[in-house]
């Protein structure tokens, strides 16, 4: 195991790559995430109209219960 990922750190950039991954998630375990605050909104960019539709509804959901 490399020291960077022994130290929690973020591994090397390969450059000229996109630094993103696509990746499914299930809708329960995205809610999970956020709001054990392990992932943040700002965070995740969808790449459809009906994901970030679902997207916006479960954050407004999740607004909804906490407050």
């Amino acid at each position: 195991m490399a020291s960077s990922a022994k130290n929690n750190e973020h591994p090397t950039k390969v450059t000229g790559q996109d630094p993103f991954i696509n990746l499914r998630i299930h809708q329960d375990t995205l809610l999970r995430l956020l709001s054990r605050h392990h992932l943040h909104a700002e965070d995740l960019h969808c790449r459809d109209h009906g994901s970030a539709c679902r997207l916006r509804r479960l954050l407004l959901g999740c607004v909804g219960r906490t407050y």
